[in-house]
This record gives C-alpha cells, sequence and structure tokens, in this order.
C-alpha cells in the first residue's frame, strides 16, 4: 500500500511516498509532486528508524535500580510538577520553549 506523507528528520519537509506492507515501512520514495522532494539519507532510513528494536516507545523514568517504564499521565504530571519547582524557585524567565528539530543539522 502507497501512503503519502511527509519527512520529519528536518525542517524542510519533504514529501515522500511510504510503501506499507503488513504494516511495516518496506520502501521510502520522493513524492514527486511536492516542492520539496529530495530524499537525503536520514529519509531514505525512516523505516529502519520506526521500526527498530532500540526505539524507545513509551515514557521512562530513572531510578536507582535504573529506567522503569511510566504512564504517559505519570509522566506528564512528573513534567509539570518539575517544572512548576524551577518556575517557582528562579522565576517564569528560568524556562524556555524550544520547538525546533532535533535532526536538523546533524
Amino acid at each position: 500500500m502507497l501512503k503519502k506523507s511527509i519527512c520529519n528528520m528536518c525542517f524542510l519537509r519533504c514529501g515522500l511516498n511510504v510503501h506499507v506492507v503488513n504494516n511495516r515501512i518496506e520502501k521510502v520514495m520522493p513524492m514527486q509532486e511536492h516542492p520539496f522532494n529530495t530524499l537525503c539519507p536520514k529519509a531514505q532510513g525512516i523505516g529502519e528508524w520506526v521500526h527498530s528494536s532500540a526505539r524507545i516507545t513509551h515514557p521512562l523514568k530513572r531510578s536507582k535500580g535504573g529506567w522503569r517504564k511510566i504512564s504517559w499521565d505519570d509522566a506528564f504530571e512528573y513534567l509539570a510538577d518539575e517544572l512548576a519547582a524551577i518556575k517557582d524557585k528562579y522565576g517564569a524567565k528560568s524556562l524556555v520553549v524550544y520547538s525546533g528539530m532535533a535532526f536538523a543539522g546533524t
């Protein structure tokens, strides 16, 4: 099955034709009708990245014994509590929102 998508590996958001078989990405090709349609090596490897056995798919919290799986609700509650504590201690200007691309320029 062919699915049209966009790449999330950088800010260009290149158009993708993603070939999916049995709910797995088999091949990624450029979407010719998209204004950005050149696939870099990162885009070509999206299937490996999505289906990697090393990919973290749920929240983890570090404890003395290592990392343990927690629920999404617990993760968001913990994050909100920690951010509130930082704001209370250091003021609102101690926090910033950054919505950049983790993969851009890497």
